[in-house]
């Protein structure tokens, strides 16, 4: 979660509350805010074998979302459905 929150304070995100800690000590969390105002909570736990295991998106203007990961956390879509409801 550190790395992520370094790196969208280098590109174009903004961070809307830094990392801190969770009560329980095995949890931190940071707040961040894409280009077109979504905001995300980033959670870290405890070290698993991927540091980012799955990210679910619902947004309005989705290929603008799918353009900040890629630009600003250096992440590449694998998958995409698109629900018009």
């Amino acid at each position: 979660v550190a790395k992520t929150v370094n790196i969208v304070k280098e590109k174009w995100g903004k961070v809307m509350r830094e990392l801190e800690p969770v009560k329980d000590g095995s949890t931190v969390t940071a707040f961040i805010e894409d280009p077109s105002g979504d905001r995300f909570e980033l959670l870290g736990r405890r070290l698993t074998r991927e540091p980012l295991c799955k990210v679910m998106l619902q947004a309005d203007n989705l290929d603008c979302v799918i353009a900040f990961y890629e630009k600003a956390v250096g992440m590449k879509l694998l998958h995409k459905i698109v629900n018009p409801k």
